[in-house]
């Protein structure tokens, strides 16, 4: 295909679609007469490489989308965050600027410009708030349950995990913007793709092992070393209420069973979660690490057991740097 009609069919110019193939963005065939030859898959990418630039998204975070594919919603939110910033700093700009000009004279001069000027916040907020929120909710799950998101994406997987999602909702409603931030879910598209790794080849480890007994110690040994960390503690304490609770009631409720459903992998994975932490209870009970999860920890026998199995899957010391 001549760049000719594949600038017909993706809206682009050619200095555009030139300076895709120079960015590596897109890998397309020469032929012996120095010309390109497009092939369909370049004009998918090319559709939408344009697709995201009318979005704003930039030409690094594009690089990086397409070096990771799996990250896609992390990237996404990163940058919809900073534009989310960037909205509220000109609709602050705007506000401050309506409210010069309704309170300047009729015959001002730079003389009658003030120090400076008050805006309501409330009517920031208010125009603010009409952007949707539920993507806290959405990037919370995905969070959460990252390690089973590779799933095919089939309509009844979609509806699944609508399903999750709302299950999300109901638990995180009064603290989700505390746990995006705990979990550092809107920070860094690219620390998220490492921490989106690390759990999936853990749980893949997982998955896959017959013999949980290596496990079984390693665990050991990282309850000792959040214990010995006062940081990871503290963290553990101030978060349990507001963060680890709603996870765990996550994993407890209905998203459960429909996570069930939605990956076998999951099915697998969490019932030789409760195997490890039934054997570790076994290693710790006559030991100190249990009277110092008590005290250091504020357990209880109605809640250790459901801890360990948090302290698992989320080690806090992974969220204290």
């Amino acid at each position: 295909m001549k760049m000719k009609e594949v600038c017909e069919k993706t809206g682009l110019t050619k200095k555009a679609i030139h300076y895709y193939i120079d960015c590596g963005l897109i890998h397309v065939r020469k032929l012996d007469n120095n010309y390109f030859d497009f092939n369909d898959e370049n004009i998918k990418i090319l559709n939408q490489i344009a697709f995201l630039r009318k979005m704003n998204v930039s030409i690094d975070t594009i690089k990086k989308i397409y070096h990771s594919p799996s990250a896609l919603n992390f990237f996404l939110v990163e940058e919809r965050n900073k534009l989310f910033l960037e909205v509220e700093d000109k609709l602050t700009s705007l506000m401050d600027l309506t409210s010069l000009i309704l309170n300047l004279p009729h015959n001002a001069t730079p003389d009658d410009i003030p120090a400076e000027i008050s805006t309501s916040r409330e009517i920031v907020n208010s125009l603010l708030l009409q952007i949707p929120r539920d993507l806290n909710y959405r990037m919370l799950a995905i969070y959460i349950f990252a390690p089973y998101t590779d799933e095919f994406a089939t309509e009844y997987k979609k509806y699944l995990w609508k399903k999750i999602e709302l299950e999300v909702q109901k638990q995180f409603q009064h603290t989700s913007l505390e746990a995006l931030s705990y979990y550092s879910i809107d920070n860094n598209g690219e620390k998220m793709l490492a921490k989106y790794i690390s759990d999936f080849d853990k749980i893949m480890h997982l998955f896959e092992i017959e013999d949980i007994a290596p496990m079984v110690n390693t665990f050991v040994n990282r309850i000792q070393k959040f214990l010995n960390s006062e940081k990871a503690v503290n963290a553990w304490n101030k978060h349990y209420e507001t963060v680890y609770v709603p996870t765990l009631h996550t994993y407890q409720s209905c998203a459960k069973e429909v996570l069930k459903e939605f990956s076998n992998r999951f099915t697998i994975c969490n019932n030789k979660i409760e195997q490890i932490v039934i054997a570790v209870d076994k290693i710790i009970s006559t030991s100190s690490i249990k009277k110092d999860l008590y005290t250091k920890c504020h357990l209880t026998d109605d809640n250790y057991g459901t801890s360990l199995f948090l302290l698992f899957l989320f080690n806090p010391i992974d969220y204290i740097n």
